[in-house]
């Protein structure tokens, strides 16, 4: 587990585009390309990025997070944007693995909580997620302001 690096682009883009491919979100390239910008950025306060790697250096999984302020807390809240395990090499406990690693950088960063959201049908990730926290009951709407 470390920091997402400038080096890792190859690799992020082959996990990025099958996350993608997974939450059926394609997305437009300069939207990648200012999502790689601000999560490789070492001055950036908010984005950040680890990734899981194997002992021959390969890049299998990313988890993307981010720091904000929170109305409901004087700490920041981690925001969990993106979590994903490349499809070979799951079942080994590397999401599990992202996760606490963002749990222990959201206490780094003094926060207060970390959120997250994922499909209902997501079923195997939620069954990850109901060991490790607690799910709420809130619904998540969304409006384009295009």
């Amino acid at each position: 587990m470390r920091d997402l690096a400038k080096e890792d682009r190859e690799d992020w883009n082959r996990l990025w585009a099958a996350y993608l491919e997974f939450y059926e979100a394609p997305l437009p390239g300069n939207v990648s390309d200012k999502t790689w910008q601000r999560l490789t950025d070492p001055g950036s306060p908010h984005a950040h990025g680890l990734v899981a790697v194997t002992t021959d250096g390969q890049i299998v999984g990313f988890a993307h997070y981010l720091v904000q302020i929170s109305t409901w807390s004087i700490e920041p809240v981690i925001q969990l944007q993106d979590l994903y395990v490349d499809r070979s090499e799951r079942g080994q406990g590397i999401g599990r693995t992202l996760l606490q690693a963002v749990f222990v950088e959201a206490k780094t960063a003094g926060g207060s909580q970390v959120q997250w959201l994922t499909r209902r049908d997501n079923e195997r990730a939620r069954a990850l997620y109901d060991k490790l926290a607690d799910e709420t009951d809130f619904i998540q709407y969304h409006r384009n302001c295009s």
